[in-house]
């Protein structure tokens, strides 16, 4: 089976596993990836407004040959309140970019 090395990131720079990881195909390893990325965000959102989460898997010869980020960017009333004097009608929503 090929041997993948996942990096993952939740803020700190990419650390990659310390023993690459035997998947049967690309694909398997990039579901994987996928995976850790949102276990990252499902153990550290809702502790923060802002947060920033990457994955990136490289096959055997270390080439990347998948990335993956989310964004996360929370703003309430009472913080766009005191960022800009705006009235709650001019709060904007929550922001995930995939």
């Amino acid at each position: 089976m090929p041997h993948f090395r996942i990096a993952t990131d939740a803020g700190n720079g990419l650390e990659p596993f310390d023993e690459p990881l035997e998947f049967p195909d690309r694909d398997a390893a990039t579901l994987d990836a996928q995976v850790a990325l949102t276990d990252m965000c499902r153990e550290n959102l809702p502790h923060a407004g802002k947060a920033d989460y990457r994955v990136q898997v490289e096959d055997e010869t270390g080439k990347p040959v998948y990335k993956a980020s989310l964004k996360f960017d929370a703003e309430t009333e009472t913080d766009d309140k005191a960022d800009s004097g705006a009235a709650a009608s001019n709060m904007r929503p929550a922001r995930y970019v995939i």
